[in-house]
């Protein structure tokens, strides 16, 4: 806007600019002054204040602690950090979502298998009074397995960390009998398998998963799988879920819409195959 809109200059010579604000909740401002043809005069942003949260969400366990805390409230993530430097305000954040389902991401998201909504502190909350920064970062709409998040420059990664979302959850005890027991035991929860672990070790964690689906009618199968008779989804534990600090290690991967007659999963790394599992499924569903 221009000054003659909004602003009015006083006696003393000073000047003084209202402008009014929007009907919905503001995060953060960045203001500043601009000539059309030269740029910017000046700039400044700012939180206009700290996101409103509950102190009682913030007092249970995070869930992943790093240079700033994650917390889960509601629908959203709330970073936090006491003592917060400028530094670690200015660093960007990166925050990739790893859906249950591919097929929820956005268009332009389905080849790198995650959501990317990084953000500036700035954007969703700010350095507030007592150093204490805050973030508040809307989750999907859509069912998220995992996390992954920290922050960064154009020189380097500051931090980062990995953590499911589905953790807590799952109640394994709550779906009968596992259709596999392993390294992981093996649940079925509706359209999906359930990957449990306890006492998860980051051995476990790390390792690449291998799930390999026959199809009771070979035609069911993606093109490019026929030739194998099988569908291959293998997955990392934290794309698909993750190690809590518990130490207790969940996955959640889902199953294709077609018919399945048997089922092959397990875990693999560099040194080759670290155990697998091969079972019927039930009734060919």
């Amino acid at each position: 806007f221009q000054f003659e809109e909004h602003g009015v200059q006083l006696e003393d010579g000073s000047c003084l600019v209202v402008t009014p604000l929007p009907a919905y909740a503001i995060a953060s401002v960045q203001a500043g002054q601009f000539v059309t043809g030269e740029g910017s005069r000046w700039g400044a942003r700012f939180a206009f204040s700290p996101p409103e949260v509950d102190p009682a969400a913030l007092t249970g366990e995070p869930l992943a602690r790093a240079v700033f805390d994650v917390h889960r409230h509601g629908d959203s993530l709330v970073y936090v950090k006491n003592g917060c430097t400028e530094a670690d305000a200015a660093a960007r954040f990166a925050l990739h979502f790893y859906p249950v389902d591919e097929a929820d991401l956005p268009a332009a998201s389905r080849e790198y298998g995650f959501e990317n909504r990084d953000f500036h502190l700035w954007e969703r909350g700010g350095l507030a009074a007592g150093d204490r920064c805050i973030a508040v970062a809307p989750l999907p709409a859509y069912p998220v397995a995992s996390v992954h998040t920290g922050q960064y420059d154009e020189e380097s990664r500051h931090w980062e960390t990995r953590f499911p979302l589905v953790h807590g959850v799952i109640d394994p005890s709550a779906l009968g009998e596992p259709l596999a027991r392993a390294v992981f035991d093996v649940w079925r929860d509706g359209d999906a398998l359930v990957y449990v672990k306890e006492g998860c070790a980051e051995e476990d964690a790390a390792a690449a998963f291998f799930l390999h689906l026959y199809p009771v009618d070979e035609a069911d199968l993606p093109a490019d799988s026929r030739e194998h008779g099988f569908e291959n989804r293998d997955f990392f534990l934290w794309e698909r879920g993750g190690l809590a600090d518990d130490g207790r290690c969940v996955a959640v991967a889902l199953l294709p819409r077609y018919p399945i007659a048997s089922v092959r999963t397990g875990q693999y790394d560099a040194t080759g195959q670290l155990w697998a599992v091969e079972f019927e499924w039930p009734n060919g569903e």
